[in-house]
């Protein structure tokens, strides 16, 4: 230091010189350099001038520095500060040879949430450094935690006995552990619940009450503030929480044994209240995470946390163990809120059900978070879908357990049956899902088998996508197959006939089920030929006249429900071979209704009439000359029979309902059981 004075010194004569050689010898202008005197005392260039204080009293220590080192020295220490509140030495002292000291002010009797200024300056200072400072003291108001109550239904999955084989325990096991009453503070990001350690679990655990009656259980508190406070620069702060070390009361050892100590702290998460190598644990530590919280869940994951036994053994519980959820019914599978939804392009496809009966266009969606994740949008009951992971380049289909299909066993949502199973995808991204359809009891986790159904969906494509491509005109002529019914039940098959007409229609005989009966009747009608996709189509249309006992009369073949009892005189059915080798007719794509079958009928007095009351079926299957043909034989009646059942003649638009598009309520029996399957 006496170094650095002697170049202070040379600075300024030689700053003295130069200004003097400059000037014109003007006696007034010659700058005399003046002799630094005393110690040179002043305070640390990062001293600190604003201070909160955690009491009404104590003291701050200063560094102090001076510049003169030769001997030991006093120097005055000044203060314009007029208060008793503050108590400023009146000299400070330097050892010989030391260039620090410390400066002591003591405080007393301050405010909570008043500021105070105070000063400090050396009468031996100097112009190098902070030899009078300015300070300013803050008691903070006393923050007062409001408490409110965010969930009373909350449970805890426990593991604070893992290391004994006891884990991952529910409010199954110990009624302490679920409906517990969690708490926030509502200006800060911190929770708290009542240990669920009371003598009902030590009972469990033990056989017998161990706490004092009179035993006060602790808060378990869920901290989210104090990472950002100590680590306001680490971005892993944010969003991480951790179990401020909490006194459970019982203090267990490794052997089992145990003792009760209200002031022993037992548990608490790693991260933030251990150390590792002497460093502390921060929120970013990969091998003992902080904890955090999963909004969509509305549940914490303790992270690492530790149970300290009583023979100093500290032991290490993973993340992922200790679990808090708020609202334990966002705890079950939702793919609908834990996944974003989007329409696939060109991915809405034909879907045919075995369990339903009929076909639909049905839509497929994709996750954002996950594009392998697809579902098919409410194949049976709206909002209840179909999910299935589908990796494009393997080909490989999964189908999640646990589905719900919309469908009730019975009544009451208690009794939802499930879904889930197994699915093949062709390189045309032809789906087979074969699905099981079950009764699942979420608490006691029994599954109670009841159907098997195979479905199918064509990717991106529409019914006629189904049949063969390429037929000709002459592919179809020949003899069939076809089931015919009679009042909703199979009365037997009968023989079709298809002859070519011309180069775009056949003539089909057979179809009335009166040649099968032994009738005279010509039931010829058309069926278009379509070149370009080498299909069939059935129009409704005229058919020859038709004559019983009462006399003549105009008739039609015309498409028909039968689940319904409608028929439509505007609607097309389309036609052709299937992979399988079988001819069948489906529902022209646009068609408003679902009709299942062909009908003819004559028109009497202004309303239709059913021929025998009879339909025919929709699929054909080709004629071998080997094959029997089996005969009608179910239950006949005269025609003037039916007529006695059919209802009063009706006009015709009444007969002819538009079809309400979407599928029919289903009733099915599930091994026996009468299980009726309700939306």
């Amino acid at each position: 230091m006496k170094t650095l004075k002697q170049i202070q010194y040379l600075f300024v004569a030689v700053l003295a010189m130069a200004m003097a050689a400059c000037a014109d010898n003007s006696p007034e202008e010659v700058f005399v350099p003046v002799e630094l005197e005393g110690q040179g005392v002043y305070f640390a260039k990062a001293t600190k001038l604003n201070y909160e204080v955690e009491g009404t009293e104590g003291s701050i220590d200063f560094k102090v520095y001076r510049t003169e080192t030769s001997g030991p020295a006093t120097v005055n220490v000044y203060s314009t500060t007029e208060t008793t509140l503050f108590t400023i030495p009146e000299t400070i002292s330097f050892e010989s040879g030391a260039a620090e000291t410390t400066l002591t002010v003591s405080y007393a009797n301050i405010v909570r949430g008043l500021k105070y200024d105070f000063n400090v300056g050396f009468e031996e200072g100097t112009d190098y450094g902070n030899s009078e400072l300015n300070f300013t003291l803050l008691y903070p108001a006393e923050v007062i935690e409001e408490w409110e109550v965010i969930s009373d239904k909350a449970i805890l999955t426990d593991n604070l006995y893992s290391m004994f084989g006891l884990k991952n325990l529910t409010g199954e096991v110990i009624s302490s552990l679920k409906n517990i009453v969690v708490e926030k503070e509502k200006n800060s990001e911190k929770y708290r619940f009542k240990s669920p350690y009371n003598n009902e679990y030590w009972t469990w655990l033990f056989g017998g009450p161990t706490l004092p009656a009179d035993f006060e259980l602790p808060y378990i508190v869920i901290d989210g503030e104090y990472f950002q406070e100590r680590y306001p620069e680490n971005p892993a702060s944010k969003g991480a929480y951790m179990i401020p070390s909490v006194a459970l009361g019982l203090i267990v050892a490794s052997d089992g044994s145990f003792y009760i100590d209200a002031e022993e702290t037992n548990f608490g998460t790693i991260a933030g209240n251990l150390s590792v190598g002497g460093v502390p644990v921060g929120p970013d530590n990969a091998s003992y995470p902080a904890g955090k919280y999963d909004k969509k869940t509305k549940t914490f994951d303790f992270g690492a946390t530790y149970h300290w036994l009583s023979d100093y053994s500290f032991q290490i519980i993973g993340a992922g163990s200790f679990t808090l959820s708020l609202d334990p019914a966002l705890l079950e599978t939702n793919y609908e809120r834990d996944y974003t939804w989007e329409p696939v392009e060109d991915a809405t496809g034909y879907f045919t059900s075995e369990l339903e009966g009929e076909s639909w266009m049905n839509e497929v969606m994709q996750a954002v978070e996950d594009p392998t994740f697809f579902k098919l949008v409410s194949p049976y009951v709206d909002g209840y879908h179909l999910y299935f992971f589908y990796d494009e380049e393997t080909g490989k289909v999964k189908i999640p357990e646990l589905q719900k299909s919309g469908y009730l066993c019975m009544d009451g949502e208690n009794n939802m049956i499930y879904m889930d199973g197994k699915a093949e995808v062709s390189e045309d991204k032809e789906f087979i899902f074969t699905l099981n359809f079950y009764h699942y009891n979420v608490k006691t986790e029994n599954r109670y088998d009841l159907v098997t159904y195979e479905e199918s969906f064509l990717w991106g494509r529409g019914p006629l996508d189904l049949f063969v491509k390429g037929m000709t005109i002459d592919d179809y002529q020949g003899n069939y197959v076809v089931t015919a019914y009679y009042s909703g039940e199979e009365l037997g098959n009968m023989l079709v006939t298809l002859i070519k007409d011309s180069e775009s229609s056949l003539l089909a005989y057979g179809l009335s089920v009166e040649p099968a009966l032994g009738g005279d009747y010509d039931d010829s009608i058309t069926l278009l030929y379509d070149d370009e996709t080498g299909l069939l189509v059935f129009p409704p249309q005229n058919a020859n006249p038709y004559t019983d006992a009462t006399g003549t009369y105009p008739a039609v073949a015309v498409p028909f429900s039968s689940t319904e009892g409608r028929l439509t005189t505007a609607e097309t059915l389309t036609g052709g071979f299937m992979p399988d080798g079988t001819f069948q007719f489906i529902n022209t794509p646009g068609n408003a209704g679902a009709w299942d079958s062909i009908i003819y009928l004559y028109i009497k007095n202004g309303g239709y009439y059913m021929m025998n009351d009879c339909y025919s079926g929709l699929v054909w299957t080709p004629y071998q000359p080997s094959q029997k043909m089996s005969k009608i034989n179910a239950p006949y009646a005269t025609r003037e029979q039916i007529q006695e059942w059919v209802a009063e003649p009706s006009i015709t638009d009444q007969w002819e309902k538009a079809a309400a598009p979407g599928k029919q309520k289903v009733n099915k029996q599930f091994n026996g059981t009468q299980s009726n399957l309700t939306r």
